[in-house]
This record gives C-alpha cells, structure tokens and sequence, in this order.
C-alpha cells in the first residue's frame, strides 16, 4: 500500500487557526534576520512545566524555521550545540532527535496533511516561495511525523511565546550579553508586543542524565554454544547498531513510520558480513546488538580476539555479554570494514523514500 494513504487528517481548524496565525506572526517578524540558531529560547509546558528550548532556523538563508528540542536526549542535544565548539557528530544527532518543529517551505513540498491543516485554517500567504508552515514532531528512533493535537496546542502557545521575545530582542539586542552559552531566557506567556526584559528569568541549561542502556543478557543455552567455540586470536570483529531514516517503515500500531536500526557484525580483515539485522528504532539497542552477536558469532564459528564497537552505549550494552564468553568489546574511533558493509547496504538494501510524502 502507498505510504500516502497511511497519513492522518490535518489538524482541525480549532487547532490549526491559533497554530497557523502564530506562526505567520513568526514570519512577518522573521526573526532569523537578527538571531541565530545558538539564541536559544526557553519555554515551558502551561499544563506539565516541562521545559523545551527553541532554536531559530534560517540565518543562513537556506532553511526557516523555529523548532523545539525537549526531554533529555533532546535538551541534552542542544545544550551541547551551545556549549561545544564542535556539537554533536551527525551520528550523536539521529540517535537524540526529539522535538517539535514549524518550517517554512514551498508549497510543492506541502504533504497532503499540511495542506489540510492549512485549509483548515484558512491560510493564503502573499508571495511564494518558502512561505508555507508545515508542522512536524519527532521521537528518538521514529521518522518526523505530524504533531498530534497536545503536541499541536503546545506549538501554538510555544511559538506565540518565541515571537513575544524575537519582538524584543530586534529592538534590544543586548539581552544575551553577560549571559553565558547554555543560559537561556525562560519566557512567559502573555502579549506578544508587551514582554519587558524584566519579565524574563534566565535558566542554566542543565540536561538531566540519560538512563544507561540495558545490557545484553545472554540465554544459558547462547551462552554456552558461544562458549564452546574456538577463539581465532588473529581475528577482530567490528559490530554496530545505528539508525538509519533511509531504511523506514511504517508501523501498523502506531500510524506512523519508524526508522530502522540495522545492526551488524563483520570480520575486520577480509569485510565480510558476518550477520546483519533491521529491528525498530524505538526498540531497546539490546534488541539488535544481541540477535547480530549471537548469529553472527555461530555463523563465523568461532570467537574473536576482540569485539571493536564505536559508540560508547554499545559498549556498555554489550560487554557483559562479551565478558561471559571471553571475548573483550572494545570502543574506537572508526570501524572500517563495519562502516563500509553499512554504507553497501544503504546504498542497495534500502527503500530510500520519505513516508510522509
């Protein structure tokens, strides 16, 4: 079946007017003109408290936009955007998307949901271009969806609110100074032209930390057909789990595509494949590590050396499981022939296509 026949409805037009008017507000201002994507804006949930921190999209006149990083992995994310010279590698990004977003786009990049939000509320932009506001949420594992309509009502409240403070920055520009990177100004609800500088209190940015990954627990019977196996000392394999948006599907249960994890093991003298595996990026990084080890290790029928991994959360998940069969998992900067396998199968293993068009 098509991926367009799976999306949803647009937003009623008791959501999507406040949320689409907010937003034109945005745009008029276009804030993106006078602050960076590091002129970080805190906001909390009126209901939960929660906090988000915005982020302005556009100063470099190729994507426009304000979108809102929460929880930890997200406000993790771009506090470290802030605060290091070098932010998060691209692979450190996927695994910590969690957010909610508008963008600006064409109207040939609308889905057939935007267009209904956007009917539903009435909207005819002046111009073209990049002129029409499309609306996204995203969870760590899960492929950019629509926003659901708790999602959509925080939106409209948090964007209003970015707008209340980019309509006082542009004219008092010295509200950051004096303000270390990872500080952010926590802005109220209320008018969008009446915020004074005094209304704002200024937040430290301090992630909570990220709960450690479940490790693998070998069954008695793996444990024991790993065990038995002759150890090669002249072998190292490399194994990873990532995430990967070009290998999506689309999850029956929860009306929304999901990226696929692809974990794989490999020799990393001769490349070879050893196992491979696609499982749900939302499923537990135990899930995959544990099926490409176990399958992996019986089909190469013999233990190596040592397990070369290059993210630290693998690490941790596999080398319990590792130290119970006698093989050492130890973490890299780079897995050349792992890398390499992953990058063959992307380029040819996978549906490479967007689930909201």
């Amino acid at each position: 079946m098509p991926a367009k026949s799976y999306l949803p409805p647009g937003l009623p037009a008791e959501l999507a007017r406040p949320l689409v008017a907010a937003s034109a507000r945005v745009a008029e201002l276009k804030p993106w003109e006078f602050m960076s994507d590091l002129h970080l804006v805190g906001v909390r949930d009126a209901t939960t408290g929660e906090l988000h921190v915005a982020s302005v999209m556009g100063a470099l006149r190729q994507v426009f936009g304000v979108i809102f990083y929460r929880r930890v992995l997200g406000l993790r994310y771009i506090h470290k955007m802030a605060t290091e010279p070098s932010g998060p590698d691209p692979e450190a990004a996927i695994e910590a998307l969690d957010y909610l977003q508008v963008e600006w786009t064409s109207k040939r990049e609308l889905r057939r949901t935007d267009q209904e939000t956007l009917a539903n509320a009435a909207y005819k932009p002046a111009g073209r271009g990049p002129v029409w506001p499309r609306f996204s949420s995203c969870e760590p594992g899960w492929f950019p969806w629509f926003p659901n309509q708790t999602e959509a009502r925080q939106l409209a409240d948090f964007i209003q609110r970015v707008n209340r403070f980019a309509r006082l920055l542009k004219y008092t520009t010295t509200l950051y100074q004096n303000h270390p990177a990872g500080e952010v100004p926590l802005v109220p609800a209320g008018p969008e032209d009446s915020l004074g500088p005094e209304e704002i209190e200024w937040l430290p940015l301090v992630p909570g930390p990220v709960p450690p990954p479940e490790p693998i627990v070998l069954s008695a019977e793996d444990r024991a057909a790993l065990q038995n196996l002759p150890v090669r000392s002249e072998c190292i394999f490399e194994l990873l789990a990532r995430l990967m948006p070009e290998m999506s599907f689309f999850d029956d249960e929860a009306h929304r595509p999901v990226c696929g994890r692809i974990g794989l093991l490999s020799d990393r003298a001769s490349f070879y494949i050893l196992s491979s595996q696609i499982v749900h990026g939302a499923a537990p990084l135990r899930e995959v590590a544990g099926k490409v080890l176990v399958k992996g290790l019986l089909a190469a029928k013999a233990r190596p050396s040592a397990i070369h991994v290059d993210w630290k959360d693998l690490l941790e998940v596999l080398r319990p499981a590792g130290e119970s069969i006698g093989v050492p998992v130890r973490l890299v900067k780079s897995l050349p022939a792992a890398s390499d396998a992953l990058a063959e199968l992307g380029r040819f293993g996978g549906a490479v296509h967007d689930p909201a068009k």
